[in-house]
């Protein structure tokens, strides 16, 4: 098992990497800088903000007008909704879990390999779960029981007094993102390349494995589980068994760590821009920032309001067009260096991954390059692969200027910024490694 993630590489010279939360027409934004900021979402402006002695990268849970979040200062933080402390618990090591709060009681994970449960109202610690490695997951309260990933493998789901009631081992780290749940099922992504499906009693229904890691949460809606890889790639899959109905990728080959936030009408991720896609995978429009988009949106009346690594908060129409942006308290660019390893489709990193791998660099790129992402079930040797319709990139046409195959030495539907990037990869896989599509 490789160490996929190093939380401690998270510094305060950077931007947003916490998933907002809007409550009560405000819009709470926890930041890298050390500051939770209360934030008007009509023109940007800031109504309060509250400093934490360490980066802030986990997102806040609003319950009851309180505030819950964790800190790279290793605690656990309550705040009133104007900004006051109500109380702090400090664990044994950075909390880069966000927490779930389940019938007054605050769940959330810990480096120190721990889950915590405290009192919502005075923080006193109720009980706490020992795994084998950190908890960076985020905790989902479901159903009268948690559930959570660790970087020791395994998935875990404990009853509300803290006792295991399974566990499920997976190839690797389960790392950042939260699981996401319906009636009968728990859904999560995993470094090993899978999106799993497992029924609330621990048995798997299906995996998909993808072309890299998954360290997201996914999102579910009308019986459709959308969730993005590290791979480039974002992925409908049918909840019930997990066939691909279709996938989107953009040309830039940046990796997918967004969570979709998926509305009636349309499905936003970010990547190296902020993608509008609507429901059958055709693309809409995107807007450009200076640095990646690693969360999701939030909706607002008519708006999205996001963030992104360049330590910008903005807000768009539903067109994409820009209506304000303030700069975060620290403004200055995120890099991921030791934070994440590099994205395994990118023929820059693969001599770096395949020695991670232990092969020579040649079978690595082969490897990648004739990978084709598949559905499998414990019941079952055959394996469902993605079919020609799903390789539609989402029906996605000509006239938008995006990728869409078409054969062996064929540039296909690229712009030409876009045909660009795609033939300088292609020539790198070729003089380095004497792979050609």
């Amino acid at each position: 098992m490789t160490r996929q993630l190093d939380v401690s590489k998270v510094t305060e010279n950077c931007g947003v990497g916490a998933t907002p939360v809007l409550y009560k027409g405000v819009f709470y934004v926890a930041e890298y800088s050390t500051y939770l900021r209360a934030i008007s979402p009509e023109n940007g402006n800031e109504l309060w903000s509250f400093k934490a002695n360490a980066p802030i990268m986990p997102s806040p849970a609003i319950v009851d007008d309180v505030i819950y979040f964790g800190c790279h200062d290793h605690c656990v933080y309550a705040l009133s909704i104007d900004g006051r402390l109500l109380w702090k618990f400090e664990t044994g090591d950075i909390v880069a879990s966000s927490p779930s709060v389940y019938g007054g009681v605050v769940f959330i994970g810990s480096s120190d390999n721990c889950v915590y449960a405290l009192d919502a109202n005075t923080g006193h610690k109720l009980w706490s779960f020992r795994t084998g490695d950190e908890v960076a997951s985020g905790v989902l309260a479901h159903a009268g029981r948690i559930f959570f990933g660790s970087m020791d493998s395994y998935f875990y789901c404990l009853d509300l007094n803290g006792d295991l009631l399974w566990k499920f081992k997976t190839g690797d780290s389960i790392i950042l993102g939260m699981p996401v749940a319906d009636g009968e099922r728990v859904y999560f992504g995993s470094t090993d390349e899978t999106i799993y499906s497992l029924s609330l009693e621990g048995v798997l229904i299906w995996g998909f494995r993808t072309g890299d890691g998954v360290p997201n949460r996914p999102a579910l809606k009308n019986g459709v589980l959308y969730c993005t890889s590290r791979d480039s790639y974002l992925y409908a899959l049918n909840a019930k068994d997990g066939i691909c109905i279709w996938r989107f990728t953009e040309a830039s080959g940046i990796p997918s760590m967004s969570t979709p936030l998926v509305t009636d009408s349309a499905i936003y991720f970010g990547s190296d821009k902020l993608y509008a896609l609507n429901l059958q995978g055709y693309f809409l429009w995107s807007f450009q920032t200076n640095d990646v988009v690693a969360i999701p949106p939030v909706t607002y009346k008519d708006v999205l309001l996001f963030c992104a690594f360049d330590g910008h908060i903005r807000s768009i129409s539903s067109r994409g067009n820009l209506l304000w942006s303030t700069l975060t308290k620290s403004s200055i660019k995120w890099e991921a260096t030791g934070f994440l390893p590099p994205p395994k489709n990118n023929p820059a990193f693969f001599e770096e991954r395949a020695k991670q791998l232990g092969i020579g660099v040649q079978e690595f790129a082969k490897k990648v390059t004739e990978f084709n992402p598949y559905t499998f079930k414990p019941d079952s040797d055959i394996k469902s692969y993605i079919s020609s319709d799903a390789e539609r990139y989402g029906g996605i046409s000509d006239s938008v200027g995006a990728y869409k195959d078409a054969g062996k030495g064929s540039m296909g539907m690229y712009s030409p910024a876009e045909r660009k990037k795609k033939s300088e990869a292609d020539k790198m896989l070729k003089d380095q490694f004497g792979i050609e599509y």
